[in-house]
């Protein structure tokens, strides 16, 4: 039997399982008032359904356990039962260094701190336009001009008010993201993303909100607080371990659902009921019927609160609460954590028959919407307790994904942590090695043999200037008592193997040091500013896979769908529109360094008096300035200033050319006597005139040779 066919009877014992329990617990309490009556075929389908994607991500999860201990600098239970108790288990996480580094570097890069966003969204080539719009803009222009209006002309006000419309719709998506905090949540979805190898997001979905303004009454003109309804959008990040996909599928435009598995309190159960769109009755009878809540520990839950607790312990050493054969001590007896009143909700994402849809208590027209339909669910135990069509036009399954690196063979990806597992285990038993030789070779090695020595001493005690008293005779006196041994060490060399591994861990990631600081390794050129920053220039280049990554994982999908929630939900009419979406992380990155290394390269070229009559030399400064996101500093002076400035040196410079001629003409009238310190006789004086002075007409003083006005 091979290991297909062991999964698939593994799934089938898991759904029996599932299935059986069920009924027993409904033959249970059939007599009392139950939850049982709101139980429906579409409701055991889907757990069914959530027992397979559960069973089937299991493997996933042994993986991702693994990465989570290798960023925290654990290691697997499995592995640290091998290890001997009296030799080093130091853990260096390498991995924590390069995943931290990287989701601050991309997330740097795909939120400047200038406030350029890494998307846009632009009219189509040629956009739609409502009719009624249209023809009041044909009919204004012939009330206005009297003229008929052309084909052509029509076209470009079409274009026109389209462009008009999406600047005002890209201002309120804009709008709309800062009040989501998307800047905050992504953040995680690409800390997910790089550690697990894949990040999830979710939204955009609608949220009713009940704001508070201050309007003036009608009758008396006061200012009163007033109650409102606002649909607003949001989004959340959802954690890859609450994320079940349909794992059969390889991407999620193919995947047939989702769920997300939420695990409740009572009391945020018992929200839900007070919502209009959850089944308040059905949710009560649960709840009367489950006081102690049904969650149970999942495996992974289970490794990890044994994971959490286990980071109490000492780091520094690696001895952990653990046994001497390396066994996990936690999470067993009193010290395991507990689950008590908390209830499992799983909510679906994705389609049914629409069949079972109307026989659940939907009331949908199937004919439209078609035999299958894109619904979200919501399950507490056998029961649904929320059930409708998917909200949002274009937007059937509002998860988004973020991959480090795509396996194609999976609907997820792979982290940094599973790409440098071999060379972080490498690393890890170089450095207990060399600690491990380093604590032998510390000292010497002393070997006595106490037949010899005297009943009185004691080799442990050793201190410097130490005398033995020995016996012996014969044979036996020429024997040592004490023999001193001298262990080599080789810490050179483990040093070598260390740096070995941390290089090869640079070329595996493709994550340099000097990327997160460690600049040890540059040499030459390197070390310079220019050259540095040309370092860091390629360094960044190496993560476009990633930024492309996100912008068709998450960038293009999340902001298209908020363009169809402003379509479908947005009261405003004057940002709707036939509008595209852009996602400009990838190309504004590789553009942006190579436009750098082209613009000092035409500084170069251009930095001589020939050429530089033919250059705009302040466009190329500011080109520079934003490709080095310094635009918004105002590092550039502006051309009204600039024109100032030349009007200021100009006007100086006049004055200074007719003072120049003023004073030629003196000097012609004056014999070319401009010092009134030379020979005797009288001077005209240039000392108490200025230049406007004498541009008005003013005529210097004539001083005698006794330096006496005349």
């Amino acid at each position: 039997m091979d290991q297909n066919d062991l999964k698939k009877q593994e799934q089938d014992q898991q759904l029996y399982t599932e299935t059986f329990q069920a009924a027993a617990r409904a033959e249970k309490i059939a007599t009392d008032d139950d939850y049982t009556k709101y139980m429906t075929p579409l409701a055991l389908t889907l757990k069914g359904l959530f027992n397979e994607y559960e069973i089937d991500r299991r493997e996933l999860e042994e993986r991702w356990l693994q990465d989570l201990r290798q960023w925290r600098g654990e290691y697997d239970p499995a592995v640290l039962k091998n290890f001997h108790p009296k030799r080093s288990k130091a853990f260096l996480s390498i991995t924590r260094t390069k995943v931290n580094a990287v989701s601050a570097r991309e997330t740097d890069l795909l939120f400047p701190a200038n406030g350029e966003k890494n998307w846009g969204i632009e009219p189509t080539p040629v956009p739609e336009m409502n009719p009624q719009l249209v023809q009041g803009l044909v009919e204004q222009y012939i009330a206005q001009t009297g003229q008929e209006i052309s084909e052509e002309f029509i076209k470009q006000e079409i274009n026109k008010e389209a462009k008009k419309r999406c600047e005002a719709m890209e201002m309120d998506m804009a709008d709309q993201l800062v009040e989501l905090k998307y800047r905050q949540t992504i953040r995680n979805t690409i800390k997910d993303g790089n550690l697990y190898g894949t990040g999830v997001l979710k939204g955009p979905l609608v949220k009713r909100q009940i704001v508070k303004r201050w309007l003036p009454n009608e009758q008396t003109g006061e200012w009163v607080t007033v109650s409102m309804e606002r649909y607003s959008p949001w989004c959340e990040h959802v954690s890859v371990w609450d994320f079940y996909p349909d794992m059969s599928a390889r991407t999620m435009a193919n995947a047939r659902g989702v769920f997300q598995r939420h695990v409740m309190s009572r009391h945020k159960v018992w929200d839900l009921a007070k919502r209009a769109d959850f089944n308040k009755a059905a949710i009560t009878a649960y709840i009367k019927n489950q006081k102690e809540g049904d969650a149970p520990l999942k495996n992974w839950e289970q490794d990890l609160n044994t994971l959490n607790r286990a980071g109490s312990g000492s780091s520094t050493t690696g001895y952990k609460e653990t046994t001497s054969a390396g066994t996990s001590t936690l999470g067993t007896g009193t010290g395991a954590i507990k689950r008590r009143q908390k209830y499992e909700i799983l909510e679906y994402w994705g389609y049914v028959n629409s069949a079972d849809l109307i026989e659940a208590g939907v009331d949908i027209d199937e004919e439209t919407l078609g035999p299958e339909v894109a619904v979200n669910i919501w399950l507490l135990g056998p029961i649904i307790i929320k059930a409708v069509v998917s909200g949002i036009d274009g937007v059937e399954i509002p998860y988004h994904v973020y991959y480090y690196e795509k396996d194609d063979t999976s609907i997820f990806g792979e982290g940094i942590p599973t790409i440098m597992r071999d060379v972080q285990k490498l690393f890890n038993a170089s450095v207990r090695a060399m600690l491990d030789n380093a604590a032998i070779a510390a000292g010497p090695i002393i070997e006595a043999n106490t037949d010899l020595l005297d009943t009185s001493e004691d080799p442990r005690d050793i201190y410097p200037f130490r005398v033995f008293a020995r016996d012996g005779m014969g044979m036996e006196a020429a024997s040592p008592a004490i023999r001193v041994y001298n262990v080599t060490s080789y810490t050179g060399e483990y040093m070598n193997m260390i740096n070995f591994f941390l290089n090869s861990a640079d070329d595996i990631t493709t994550i340099p040091r000097f990327m997160y600081g460690d600049s040890n390794q540059v040499q030459g050129a390197g070390k310079t500013a220019t050259g540095l920053s040309m370092l860091m220039g390629a360094a960044n280049v190496t993560l476009k896979e990633q930024i492309k990554n996100f912008d068709d994982g998450i960038t293009k999908p999340f902001i298209k769908a908020l363009y169809h929630w402003n379509m479908e939900f947005n009261p405003k009419e004057h940002v709707k529109g036939d509008f595209s979406i852009t996602a400009v992380g990838s190309s504004s990155l590789i553009a942006r360094e190579v436009r750098m290394e082209s613009l000092m390269q035409f500084l170069n070229y251009t930095n001589n008096p020939t050429d530089l009559m033919y250059t705009n030399r302040g466009n190329v400064l500011k080109e520079m300035a934003k490709a080095m996101d310094l635009g918004e500093l105002g590092l550039i002076k502006d051309s009204n200033t600039i024109k100032m400035e030349e009007d200021a040196r100009a006007q100086a410079q006049a004055e200074e050319k007719a003072f120049a001629m003023k004073l030629a003409e003196m000097k012609a009238s004056s014999g070319g006597h401009v010092n009134p310190q030379e020979e005797g006789g009288m001077r005209p004086t240039m000392e108490s005139t200025t230049p406007a002075e004498l541009q008005g007409g003013k005529v210097p003083e004539v001083i005698s040779a006794e330096g006496q006005p005349i």
